[in-house]
């Protein structure tokens, strides 16, 4: 089974496709010393194709996170996380509305694979229908497949709290909205969460590894 660094708590988000594929790769690789791992979302797949998980996975040593969000029938989310698997993914994340049907088939094929999994259990952006009740209910899921951890954001700093406490200590909480959503790397870490999920604050920096280890210092910061 893979497994997330515990190097400095950033998970870097490439979804920037605006620089090229080349450039894209040649960033992931600069970064790799200061991250823990590295996600790769639907604009990177589709513009680069399906080959570039992959190449990424051979010139990083970061594991790759297949953010693909799958909200499907379990039959279908079976197939996706097997095709994420076979493209060089180290994890893969899920989305938890779709029920603990394919929340349990998802995360039960990804352990097949030797996949890490993640169950979104809230979105960062404000018109999100992700009620307490229905993060709670994707949370329990999560927990109840053996999922390696939730998706919760960082601009809600009390659903992260909360999600602590719904997963337990043995699952790992990763935030998302930092930087330029607005919500604090520190106090995220601080409330609960364990991994913060940063894409524009860092690759849209002029320094992106300063960038990066500024984020791994807020994270120390909020360990303590």
């Amino acid at each position: 089974m893979a497994s997330l660094l515990n190097k400095t708590g950033v998970i870097f988000a490439l979804d920037d496709i605006s620089n090229g594929r080349p450039e894209a790769l040649r960033l992931a690789v600069r970064l790799n010393d200061y991250v823990d791992a590295i996600k790769v979302s639907w604009p990177s797949i589709i513009h680069y194709g399906g080959g570039f998980m992959f190449e990424l996975s051979q010139k990083v040593t970061a594991p790759i996170i297949a953010d693909f969000k799958v909200a499907d029938i379990p039959d279908m989310t079976r197939q996706i996380v097997k095709a994420a698997a076979a493209n060089g993914a180290h994890g893969i994340i899920i989305h938890g509305f779709a029920g603990p049907d394919s929340v349990s088939a998802g995360v039960e094929e990804a352990s097949n694979y030797g996949l890490l999994s993640f169950v979104v259990a809230g979105m960062s952006h404000k018109s999100s229908f992700y009620t307490v009740t229905q993060s709670k209910a994707a949370a329990l899921a999560a927990r109840s497949a053996s999922a390696n951890g939730i998706v919760l954001p960082a601009t809600d700093l009390k659903l992260i709290a909360k999600g602590r406490r719904w997963v337990g200590p043995n699952m790992n909480v990763l935030a998302v909205g930092v930087g330029v959503q607005g919500g604090s790397p520190r106090i995220a870490i601080a409330t609960g969460a364990d991994y913060l999920i940063i894409g524009r604050s860092i690759y849209e920096h002029p320094d992106p590894i300063k960038a990066a280890k500024i984020f791994a210092a807020s994270i120390v910061q909020g360990r303590t």
